[in-house]
């Protein structure tokens, strides 16, 4: 591998700068702990080696947590760096026009339906609120999990007041119609 250096490629061996490893999610959690057996010991062992002896960043203390106290990772050094925000853009994205027709009353929820979001506590915890009479559940995001959380809303008897909407941006337009986000 080579990387540039004012008009010269020089190999990345010779690069001296620390590097740094960014974590964005759980993966004891997410990848790890799904496993059974020899694989959960064998994926443990080579996940830990992957992070072990290098310099790690994470986008939460959450991913963090779980890169020390489950994965028993033992990284040179650990820090965590929230990802950053630009209000001025978000409040631009804001007024942009939403083209969805949501209900009139609804609950927020968004992200990827895996396993780190946990849209199953958050259906669950729907099925058993009263708000369910008042507010539907709007949940935006796309992926393989989808199917297993529409199946679960059915299950629950709650399927005709969630909405899943699949992937939309952007979501700031929408932020300002729901009663409530919910971060589950």
């Amino acid at each position: 591998m080579v990387f540039f250096h004012g008009t010269n490629f020089i190999p990345f061996s010779a690069y001296s700068a620390p590097s740094y490893v960014v974590v964005h999610s759980c993966k004891y959690v997410n990848l790890v702990g799904r496993r059974k057996g020899l694989k959960k010991r064998f994926y443990h062992k080579l996940y830990q080696k992957i992070y072990s002896d290098k310099h790690l960043l994470c986008v939460s203390e959450s991913a963090k947590e779980d890169m020390l106290t489950l994965m028993k990772a033992r990284p040179k050094s650990i820090a965590t760096i929230y990802n950053g925000f630009d209000f001025r853009k978000m409040k631009e994205l804001a007024e942009q026009p939403c083209d969805l027709d949501l209900p009139e009353k609804f609950i927020m929820a968004a992200g990827r339906p895996d396993r780190t979001k946990r849209f199953d506590v958050l259906l669950r915890a729907y099925a058993n609120a009263s708000s369910k009479e008042t507010h539907e559940l709007v949940i935006f995001g796309e992926g393989r999990g989808l199917p297993e959380l529409k199946r679960l809303s059915r299950e629950l008897g709650i399927e005709r007041h969630v909405h899943f909407l699949g992937f939309y941006s952007p979501l700031n337009a929408v932020y300002k119609y729901a009663s409530l986000y919910v971060l589950s």
